[in-house]
């Protein structure tokens, strides 16, 4: 049998290697084809890949379909019409990294405040990795009519396998789709799924508009406006509270008194005659009320003199 082909490797890639190899003593007999055979460093040869009956008339070849950022064995024989030769000389190689083929997985989202989501998940299936994750992008947009559609990116190092990262300085009572990709060396992998997430309710950002007030007789006056910007809501509104108190030619202060409605006109009933007021009105949410118009002035109107 022939002696062993000496073994080298030209050139190393993230799914592909070259060899080349020369062949010493054939045993006084031709050459008449080659083996080669590679495995997983931590497995057994049993488990080992094989290209066989390589034509004796070529000296290199490219294993390819390995796995990124995986150490391989490999050895080869040599064959003449005696027989096999002994193993060459086992050589080590470790591929190249490539970007991942897999997205992060079980993405969650978890609004924390009126301008923040939380976003948890875990790395990629390790088998998918290609390489050492060194962090992940995060992809935010709002889903909202008449928003762009384009990802905002941030950027964050990878800490272990589950990960946590918080998106701030976000719309008040706004959807949002997120997306995780992770990062090696090599590149950026797929991202996950978008999934979506509303921020919290928060009060009012801005008064009624258009606040009038009517004084209609000695003791009963009508107050009305229209619905604050749709925009500077920050949730859904639940109604309107309408605050009041007199104002006393001393200088003095009425009780403060306020009733609520989901209308945009109220009566005021039971007002004290001939008294100055002042009024302002506020729109509420869940979160709790909004900012107040400013105060408005009326004065109930005069009524005759009773002994």
């Amino acid at each position: 049998p022939p002696d062993p082909p000496e073994l080298e490797i030209r050139e190393v890639k993230a799914r592909s290697m070259n060899l080349r190899w020369t062949q010493r003593f054939d045993g006084n007999s031709i050459i008449t084809g080659f083996d080669i055979e590679y495995k997983n460093k931590s497995d057994s040869w049993d488990f080992k890949q094989s290209t066989r009956n390589i034509s004796p008339t070529i000296n290199q070849a490219n294993i390819v379909d390995l796995h990124p950022a995986s150490v391989y064995s490999i050895r080869m024989y040599s064959f003449n019409k005696i027989g096999r030769s002994e193993p060459s000389k086992e050589l080590t190689i470790s591929t190249e990294e490539a970007a991942p083929d897999g997205p992060p997985m079980d993405v969650t989202l978890q609004p924390i405040t009126s301008q923040s989501i939380q976003v948890t998940w875990k790395a990629p299936k390790k088998e998918l990795q290609n390489g050492v994750i060194r962090g992940y992008q995060i992809g935010y947009r709002e889903n909202s009519p008449g928003s762009n559609g384009q990802y905002s990116i941030v950027e964050m190092k990878a800490t272990g396998d589950n990960e946590v990262y918080t998106l701030d300085n976000l719309k008040k009572f706004a959807q949002y789709g997120v997306v995780v990709q992770a990062f090696n060396r090599a590149g950026t992998g797929p991202s996950s799924s978008e999934i979506n997430a509303t921020t919290l309710e928060d009060v009012p950002s801005q008064p009624p508009e258009n606040v009038r007030a009517l004084s209609i007789t000695s003791d009963v006056a009508v107050i009305s406006w229209s619905e604050p910007p749709r925009s500077t809501l920050n949730g859904v509104l639940k109604g309107y509270r309408i605050i009041f108190w007199s104002l006393y030619v001393d200088g003095e202060w009425g009780e403060m008194q306020n009733i609520t409605t989901t209308r945009e006109r109220v009566e005021l009933r039971g007002m004290e005659k001939f008294t100055n007021y002042s009024v302002q009105v506020l729109a509420y949410t869940q979160a709790g009320d909004g900012v107040r118009s400013n105060v408005l002035h009326i004065q109930t109107k005069e009524d005759k003199w009773v002994l």
